[in-house]
């Protein structure tokens, strides 16, 4: 019932180190295929990320791998600074 302002108040984003990086991140998928290659990816401290994409084209077998439930077949998963590789 009344006219919306087009100014919104924004704090200017400060994101912080590094807290999950994978670098150069290949993973399979059940059928042996790669269902990622070369994935590289960095999140900040206080950033938002989200992953999107036409059904098959990794999603699935990348929360799986940053969940420990897949491995990953080459690069590095690092958490905090942490190889959490493997």
């Amino acid at each position: 019932g009344h006219k919306l302002s087009s100014k919104t108040a924004r704090r200017k984003s400060k994101p912080g180190d590094a807290v999950l990086r994978l670098d150069d991140l290949w993973v399979r998928t059940d059928r042996s295929t790669d269902a990622l290659r070369g994935v590289s990816l960095t999140v900040a401290q206080g950033e938002i990320v989200g992953i999107a994409g036409v059904e098959g084209n990794g999603q699935a077998e990348l929360g799986q791998t940053l969940a420990g439930i897949r491995p990953p077949h080459r690069g590095r998963i690092l958490l905090n600074g942490r190889d959490l590789t493997h």
